[in-house]
């Protein structure tokens, strides 16, 4: 009697070349078997890795776009912070003529 996974089989044959053949045929089919149950795993594997590459490229595609936002953002702070600059410039312009006037001011009244 051969066992081979779910299935047994009972050799009654007398001839050893018969018997032979049987066996080699169990051999076969358990080999098959082996390897059918290797490829759903691997064929179970190839499904999440396929999976993940998925999921991995749609967070890629959000990453490239929130950092596209980022850098408008970006862009526009940094004209704002340059409208802000130039507007302290004038503001320091404007405050020392006012200075200056007010120290030609208080010059022409020591004076007189």
């Amino acid at each position: 009697m051969v066992y081979s996974g779910k299935f047994k089989l009972t050799l009654r044959f007398t001839s050893p070349h018969v018997q032979l053949f049987w066996y080699l045929c169990v051999v076969v089919f358990t080999e098959v078997n082996s390897l059918q149950r290797k490829l759903e795993a691997q064929s179970r594997q190839l499904l999440m890795s396929e999976q993940m590459c998925r999921d991995l490229r749609s967070t890629e595609s959000d990453l490239q776009e929130t950092l596209a936002v980022k850098e408008t953002q970006l862009d526009v702070l940094r004209m704002r912070l340059n409208e802000a600059d130039r507007l302290l410039e004038l503001e320091k312009q404007r405050i020392a003529d006012l200075q200056a006037d007010k120290d030609r001011s208080v010059a022409s009244f020591m004076c007189d």
